[in-house]
């Protein structure tokens, strides 16, 4: 096992990365660019996969503490007509529930469990391939970039990597809905918008819009004014911190994830997916499990290989497949919208659990 480890990022997977190394005995160091903790509008849902992976650090209860247990999920159209439930019950009894929490609280949690001290306002630059710390490389035998999805880490030994547009943009944000917070997640589907909501702790309700234009999605009111309550409740409710509106992008497939040495990526720096899903910080969980477990077994560079090869394919397959169903459900076409709308109701439960069973397997 290494004895120092520098992570770059302090997000869910690096904070999490770190609590792992240190578990392990390493001397960790962690750099954020960011000049304190971000403390946006943003809530997550983490699925079974995700507390798996966080209990494989000793964080899961603490995470199970901080966040809301999600009982039911359901698709509507933007009438509030249903279209389907997911079966989660079947598979909560099969893996475990899912909660929904907050994110800031989720990397606080993090944070209050590492020993070693989060850097703010690091710049991590590259010059020739190599990433500097104030002029100078790391003291570390293992850099891990978990940077996000325009790292720094990455441009030292791919280069050329640029993310990719989606064709959709979202808005989100935490607001202050009290008695009337939902019990449930739900996603509501239009002609080429979305807006889906998640109880949260505390009378939050975490929300999210997606459009097909930065115009819908910065007139949100507007917007979603004819859909189904409580929408236009939950916009008009006082919000926690900003709702900020970002194009939806993803990253293409990289050639490989680390230098077969001493660098490697996890998280959004390797993997960047749309949020369909619900996948992208499970996914990088995943990956701080599977790397951690490797590091133990293998000396650095093999581990390095074996860690890759545990889990590029999954996580592509899952970027595949987030991306596939965002453009399902944000069909703007009314052929391929009125499709949809009929097929969903028809799919069988069995076959929803069998699909989202398939997800939740590492």
């Amino acid at each position: 096992m290494i004895s120092r480890a520098t992570v770059v990022g302090a997000g869910v997977v690096g904070l999490a990365m770190a609590r792992g190394l240190e578990r392990l005995g390493c001397d960790v160091t962690v750099l954020e660019r960011a000049t304190a903790p971000r403390q946006d509008g943003a809530g997550l849902t983490l699925w079974p996969n995700a507390l798996s992976a966080l209990d494989t650090i000793d964080a899961g209860e603490e995470v199970r503490a901080i966040g809301e247990p999600v009982r039911r999920a359901m698709v509507l159209r933007d009438s509030g007509r249903p279209l389907t439930e997911l079966p989660i019950t079947a598979l909560t009894q099969q893996y475990g529930p899912l909660f929904a929490v907050l994110r800031s609280d989720l990397t606080r949690t993090l944070a209050e469990g590492l020993h070693a001290p989060v850097h703010y306002g690091v710049d991590v630059t590259v010059v020739g391939g190599q990433a500097l710390v104030d002029g100078r490389p790391p003291d570390t035998e293992l850099l891990i970039g978990a940077d996000g999805i325009e790292s720094t880490v990455r441009r030292t030994f791919l280069r050329g990597v640029r993310p990719r547009a989606s064709g959709q943009f979202a808005a989100r944000g935490v607001a202050r809905t009290g008695a009337a917070t939902p019990v449930m997640i739900t996603e509501s589907w239009g002609r080429g918008l979305r807006f889906g909501m998640v109880g949260l702790q505390h009378g939050l309700t975490y929300w999210f819009a997606a459009t097909g234009t930065r115009e819908a999605a910065e007139n949100l009111p507007d917007t979603f004014a004819l859909w189904h309550a409580p929408i236009a409740d939950v916009l008009a409710a006082p919000q926690l911190g900003g709702t900020p509106v970002l194009p939806l992008l993803e990253l293409p497939k990289l050639r490989t994830w680390h230098n077969g040495l001493s660098t490697v990526l996890i998280g959004d720096a390797a993997h960047a997916m749309t949020p369909n899903l619900g996948q992208g910080a499970a996914q990088g969980l995943e990956d701080v499990a599977v790397l951690l477990a490797e590091l133990q077994r293998l000396p650095l560079p093999q581990a390095l290989i074996a860690y890759e090869r545990r889990r590029k394919r999954r996580a592509e397959q899952m970027a595949a497949r987030s991306r596939l169903v965002g453009t399902l459900a944000q069909g703007a076409h009314p052929m391929l919208a009125a499709l949809r709308d009929g097929l969903a109701p028809l799919t069988p439960r069995n076959v929803m659990a069998h699909q989202l069973s398939a997800m939740l397997r590492g």
